[in-house]
């Protein structure tokens, strides 16, 4: 008996995690049941025994020879960190450690440190291999500490471009949300079950964490084996997900969510559904457009996804004036099963009494409010490293991702042949309004004078 109660309580005395150091910088994490950490940095994580949720994604323990890893990137000026959360498992479910000290034999020298430190506990153990994308290593270079804070002097970190940290009061807050989740996800199976399309509609002002909702909610839907499939409508020009700023679009997801749209900007046709450009970033220009464009990706998806088909509406920042008009035009337009209201962001006493209302007829099941910011001090300790970079710079980054998924190579001479810059230059006409433009003018008129 005493002997039991010694198994039981083991990861009660132990530390939450603990690291160790394999071959090729790659880095073995031992994750104590029932505990959650944080990461800032990127790398590919690859589960090796035990069960892992990263940012509300169920890793699945894959063959080995098959498995190269998930990416996340979580950069420290950007975004709030990755959770890592190992769950608690049931007594009856089979811990492999003969197959973990095998995988464990391939990634370094002294296994068995790991093995002992496992001891008769049932932890959750995963490999982090240091890899960085190229778009992520250019922002790197001119954004200092990007992708993690250099205040720990420590040559590790540095040499594998992540860290980990506890936060109890973030472990709080990130449980809450799970209560959320849960609740959402189970509306809008049972409504799946009745052949039935579910439309769920995240709102709320700038900063209020919609973005970072929307993939943990994807990232949700995707770890059930028994979900319908999941769509996306892009429809916030000023920070899109998948394409670049300005363009409003329809998908499906097929993939979790676990870094920053720099990461997956993607221009492959059969992964996007429709997609439009809608002619700047700045909505209050194209109002009409816009709900014009909106309507018709909406109906996009009424007819060419599956019954019981998920759609997640990404919506703007917007819910005051105007862009309160265009909120209640997505609400009478899609009639969502789930609104989802984020308060908190950036607001004035004045915006606040002028915020968008559900529209009282047809309302949806099911209506959650979160009460706090999805905020973290980026640091997990109370300090955060001051203002991020701006939508705008954001923007940039995207940008860069979409055109370094274009290139067939590093060579910059690429990006002339692909769309919409494939264009020979006799087409191309500018105006000789400023210095620049006079400059471009005399070049373009060098190489074709008939056009001067």
């Amino acid at each position: 008996m005493q002997n039991q109660m010694l198994e039981n309580n083991v990861s009660q005395w132990l530390p939450p995690f603990y690291t160790f150091i394999g071959k090729n910088q790659m880095t073995i994490v031992v994750l104590q049941p029932g505990r959650t950490i944080y990461s800032y940095g990127c790398g590919l994580v690859t589960l090796l025994a035990g069960e892992l949720i990263l940012d509300n994604y169920t890793l699945k323990d894959s063959s080995w020879e098959d498995f190269k890893g998930l990416h996340y990137a979580a950069p420290f000026k950007l975004c709030r960190p990755a959770t890592f959360f190992a769950p608690q498992t049931s007594e009856n479910d089979q811990y492999k450690l003969k197959r973990l000290e095998l995988r464990l034999k391939e990634v370094m020298d002294d296994y068995d440190r790991v093995i002992r430190y496992i001891d008769k506990g049932r932890p959750t153990v995963f490999l982090i291999q240091p890899f960085i994308r190229k778009e992520l290593k250019i922002i790197e270079k001119r954004v200092p500490k990007f992708m993690i804070d250099s205040m720990p002097n420590d040559e590790q970190t540095r040499k594998v471009r992540f860290m980990f940290f506890e936060n109890e009061g973030y472990t709080r807050q990130t449980a809450k949300e799970d209560w959320y989740m849960k609740d959402i996800e189970n509306c809008v199976l049972k409504n799946s079950g009745k052949a039935q399309r579910s439309v769920i509609v995240p709102y709320g002002s700038k900063g209020a964490g919609k973005s970072t909702f929307m993939r943990q909610l994807i990232n949700k839907f995707l770890s059930n084996p028994h979900s319908p499939p999941v769509f996306l409508l892009e429809a916030d020009p000023g920070q899109t997900e998948f394409l670049p700023a300005g363009t409003m679009s329809l998908r499906r997801v097929k993939a979790p969510i676990l870094d920053i749209p720099a990461c997956h900007q993607e221009h492959l046709k059969e992964s996007i559904m429709l997609a439009y450009f809608l002619g700047g970033v700045d909505v209050s220009k194209y109002i009409d457009r816009y709900k014009e464009i909106f309507d018709r990706l909406y109906n996009e998806f009424t007819v060419k996804s599956p019954v019981g088909s998920i759609l997640i509406v990404n919506t703007m920042g917007w819910i005051i004036g105007p862009g309160s008009h265009i909120l209640t035009h997505i609400f009478m337009m899609t009639h969502p099963l789930v609104s989802i209201y984020l308060m908190g962001g950036k607001m004035n006493h004045d915006e606040r009494s002028t915020v968008f209302y559900v529209p009282r007829n047809n309302p949806p099941a099911l209506k959650v409010e979160f009460r706090k910011e999805l905020f973290v001090p980026r640091d997990g300790k109370g300090q955060g490293p001051g203002p991020g970079p701006t939508p705008a710079v954001q923007r940039d980054f995207a940008m860069l991702g979409y055109f370094l998924s274009l290139f067939s190579g590093a060579d910059l001479a690429s990006f002339f042949d692909e769309p919409p810059y494939g264009i020979e230059l006799k087409f191309v006409f500018l105006k000789n309004e400023h210095i620049i433009n006079f400059l471009n003018s005399l070049l373009k008129n060098f190489e074709n004078p008939s056009l001067f």
